[in-house]
């Protein structure tokens, strides 16, 4: 009789120390839940990298495939112009009240 108090005792022991690893481990479930919150976080941040990498791909794509690309873009953030074009500045007003 008391051997089976004692095999019950020595089981309920096993089972909270299992629990307890379970619950406050380095493995435990609130790590588990930590890292599936940076996995979603990081997923994230993987899409917006995508998206921004498909994006300069495609600027390259039209850059390599046309030089009208080339010339737009040299227009517009270098100020290029061709010879025998005439350049004019239009300055914007400040707005009045």
């Amino acid at each position: 009789m008391k051997l089976r108090y004692f095999g019950c005792g020595a089981l309920v022991i096993t089972v909270l120390i299992l629990q307890m690893d379970l619950w406050s481990g380095n493995n435990g479930l609130p790590a588990v839940w930590n890292l599936d919150q940076r996995i979603q976080q990081q997923s994230a941040e993987l899409a917006l990298m995508e998206a921004a990498n498909l994006s300069l791909s495609q600027d390259i794509g039209a850059l390599n495939a046309k030089g009208t690309a080339i010339e737009a873009r040299a227009r517009l953030d270098l100020g290029m112009i061709r010879p025998g074009e005439t350049f004019y500045y239009l300055h914007d007003l400040p707005e009045t009240q």
